[in-house]
């Protein structure tokens, strides 16, 4: 009786994930992810003209002070500071994206 209940269960659990209106793992980085729907706290909307573009080439004077580069694959720490430019480098090294936080 209890391995019934059990397999019911699991199947409901299966088939509801299973569902047409499911979001793949990748959707739902892109969703969490999009600069467009996030207010722009920290100006970035001036700086997207960076993407692309080398750390090396990028004078830094020309970018908020507590702006930091994030390499890519690196560690950041996870503190949300609205203000903060963040630019996250890609596997060339050249700026991928940008975001506030």
């Amino acid at each position: 009786m209890k391995r019934a209940l059990l397999l019911a269960v699991l199947t409901g659990i299966v088939a509801a994930c299973a569902s047409d209106d499911a979001m793949t793992t990748r959707e739902m980085d892109r969703v969490g992810t999009s600069q467009d729907t996030r207010p722009d706290t920290c100006n970035m909307a001036a700086h997207r003209h960076l993407v692309g573009q080398s750390p090396a080439d990028i004078d830094m004077g020309t970018l908020p002070a507590n702006t930091r580069t994030i390499c890519y694959g690196c560690l950041a720490t996870q503190d949300f500071v609205p203000r903060r430019l963040n630019l996250q480098l890609g596997r060339d090294g050249k700026v991928a994206s940008l975001r506030c936080g």
